[in-house]
């Protein structure tokens, strides 16, 4: 009868360090890194969601996402608009577009998903 309490208790202990695991592996790939960003392009539509919420944007000009963001995965490059590729859709690829007015702030940014 002790075995099997002390089987139940490390089943139990076992699951519940897989649960935390599995939890902090989520927001690691969730939560936008520059390095990572760089090093996959089909990472980032993971990490996109965390880049827009909580990297304020708006406050970023085009010099700042370069520098973030890096030209790996650019499908167009003009002084007011960068649009990257963030992963693979159905149909095609995944962009994150972002629009900048003439002094290089940001105005507008967009997932793009076909």
């Amino acid at each position: 009868m002790q075995k099997k309490k002390v089987l139940i208790m490390a089943v139990a202990l076992m699951l519940v360090c897989i649960i935390i695991g599995i939890g902090t592996y989520h927001k690691t790939i969730n939560t936008f890194d520059t390095v990572r960003w760089n090093e996959n392009i089909y990472v980032r539509e993971h990490m996109l969601d965390d880049l827009i919420e909580n990297h304020n944007l708006k406050q970023w000009d085009y010099e700042t996402v370069l520098s973030n963001l890096g030209e790996k995965g650019l499908v167009r490059k003009e002084k007011t608009v960068l649009l990257y590729t963030v992963g693979k859709g159905y149909v095609g690829p995944i962009l994150f577009s972002i629009h900048f007015d003439e002094s290089g702030k940001i105005t507008n940014f967009e997932k793009i998903v076909d």
